[in-house]
């Protein structure tokens, strides 16, 4: 698998304007086929620390949702670095996903 993000590429903005609008979206997906396709990834881990504003939590909702559509038929895998602090998960305070233990739930 390949990841991309951590905490110095989080803190740009780059996430945000990536998923304010599904074309952005529908662009990133097409690329990242590509590129595990060409260069034999299995998948992709995010590792966007952390989405906090209520866009972003929607607009980090729709790419999982857009990565996990397109990469099923596949067989890619999709994972993602996500914030421990239970607190804020089950306050939905940086996602809009439900968290069960260590999966994520859609």
């Amino acid at each position: 698998m390949i990841a991309i993000g951590g905490w110095d590429d989080s803190l740009d903005g780059k996430y945000s304007i990536l998923v304010s609008d599904s074309k952005n979206i529908a662009a990133f997906v097409q690329s990242v086929m590509g590129f595990l396709w060409q260069y034999k990834f299995d998948g992709l881990d995010l590792d966007w620390e952390y989405p906090t504003t209520p866009e972003d939590k929607i607009g980090f909702a729709n790419l999982i949702t857009a990565l996990r559509e397109a990469f099923q038929p596949m067989g890619y895998l999709l994972s993602a670095a996500v914030v421990c602090n239970a607190g804020k998960t089950d306050a939905g305070i940086v996602y809009n996903i439900k968290m069960n233990h260590h999966r994520v739930i859609y």
